[in-house]
């Protein structure tokens, strides 16, 4: 699959592994085991491992998927190909949505969380410049090149990881011996916390929007989701543990802050004090992971004729779609300024659940039409698995919900319909690739 001429290949296993990891451990680390022990109670770590079993399932689908199709765009092109133009279609426009509410979302979280040290960005004006300062410089970065902005996440990880491996290793050493092990949860109460834990895990589907810049994709893309998804699920648990074992009983009452509290606890006020800093840092490296992946969705998506073609454009020094890095960016401050995305958060979820629901849907087609043993192939039960899940989840989606998702669906198709007339209006008989790609896939960039 062509990936749009100047893109380059520079990220390997490692760095694509530390960007899903930066997506997909947001701020909610610092606050989820107060939700499940809420749930669970003592019985929450089933829930983890529930959830960390169902959720591989989904991301073997979107390995097996990224190893085929190393397209800038991830399951937007993952799914053109496997399902049609069509399907491709609304998946990203679904796929772009859920990622600008998610990242709007997080940065008023952030510029609150900074307003804790600098009460300017408090106000309105003040909140503004911030969000201003800090996604401009994400995108001046990110403009940079590939490389700058995976170097960026490193330091970040690095950032990040710090506090949450202080905690666990003070925590471990607290932990009292002969701890009886849990009794199983009922299938109602493992079944509803799984639920809520699935979305802690999700992101690697915004991170694979990198998939065009991926070196030796058929190898790299399933190693570093595998890595990435099996390194967040061994740390949500120990996290869990750690804080249950700090806090007993009281860690379902102190949601706001349950890593702050458990810190205070094992190590006193300076432990407290860098959990409540690692939120904030954990909250930019979120910022900073999506300010690359997502506009690299838009690109393919003008690539692609669904959106306006300027927005494919390189840069012909940096060799990075700088058009679609600066729109996203202008976008994101506007969403996060004006704060009327809040009423469209809660469809987001029902958004990446269809997302994932598409391109399990779309494995089976791909692993039939492109067989080299090179590619990761899983056996056909576990997109089927996928898909299950999947419908189960959404079954549990408000009406509400549903609706506006139907509506944005509606909406993507009536863009779709114009992008293609347009297209052919303007290059009838022009060869067609995923979503209108002029270029067909080609074996050499599957390699």
């Amino acid at each position: 699959m062509s990936q749009g001429p100047g893109l380059i290949r520079a990220l390997d296993t490692r760095r694509l592994a530390v960007s899903i990891f930066n997506i997909v451990v947001g701020a909610g680390i610092f606050v989820l085991p107060a939700t499940v022990a809420g749930l669970a109670g003592p019985s929450a770590p089933f829930a983890y491992v529930a959830c960390t079993v169902v959720m591989f399932f989904v991301a073997l689908s979107f390995a097996a998927a990224g190893s085929r199709v190393p397209a800038a765009g991830g399951a937007y092109v993952y799914v053109g190909d496997g399902l049609g133009p069509w399907a491709g279609s609304v998946t990203g426009v679904l796929q772009w949505l859920s990622d600008t509410l998610a990242h709007a979302s997080v940065a008023v979280a952030f510029a609150s969380a900074v307003a804790l040290y600098v009460p300017a960005a408090a106000t309105g004006i003040g909140r503004i410049a911030l969000l201003v300062v800090v996604l401009g410089g994400l995108a001046a970065i990110n403009i940079r090149g590939i490389r700058q902005s995976s170097r960026l996440l490193d330091a970040i990880t690095v950032a990040k990881l710090t506090p949450l491996l202080l905690f666990v290793l003070i925590g471990v050493g607290a932990l009292p011996s002969g701890v009886a092990a849990p009794a199983m949860p009922s299938a109602e109460v493992l079944g509803r916390t799984t639920l809520v834990l699935l979305f802690a895990f999700a992101g690697v589907e915004s991170a694979l929007a990198l998939s065009g810049e991926v070196e030796h994709p058929a190898r790299a893309i399933p190693r570093a989701v595998v890595a990435a998804l099996g390194g967040i699920s061994v740390l949500y648990l120990l996290v869990h543990l750690v804080a249950s074992a700090a806090l007993g009983d009281d860690l379902a009452a102190t949601s706001a802050a349950p890593l702050a509290a458990a810190g205070a606890r094992l190590g006193g006020t300076w432990l407290q004090q860098t959990m409540m800093a690692g939120t904030a840092i954990s909250m930019f490296g979120y910022l900073s992971a999506l300010s690359t992946a997502t506009p690299r969705l838009l690109y393919s998506m003008g690539a692609r004729g669904l959106v306006p073609s300027a927005l494919a454009r390189i840069h012909p020094a940096f060799s990075t779609p700088s058009v679609a890095i600066l729109v996203q960016a202008t976008l994101v401050v506007l969403v996060a300024s004006t704060g009327t995305f809040a009423v469209l958060v809660p469809m987001a979820s029902v958004a990446t659940l269809t997302v994932y629901l598409a391109v399990c849907a779309s494995v089976v087609p791909l692993q039939r039409r492109y067989r080299d043993a090179r590619y990761f192939t899983v056996p056909t039960v576990v997109p089927i698995a996928g898909i299950v899940v999947v419908v189960w989840m959404l079954a549990n989606a408000t009406s509400s919900e549903l609706a506006i998702e139907a509506a944005v669906i509606v909406i993507a198709s009536l863009v779709f319909m114009v992008a293609r007339s347009r297209r052919a209006r303007i290059s009838e008989g022009c060869g067609a690739g995923v979503d209108g790609d002029p270029s067909p896939p080609g074996r050499s960039e599957h390699r």
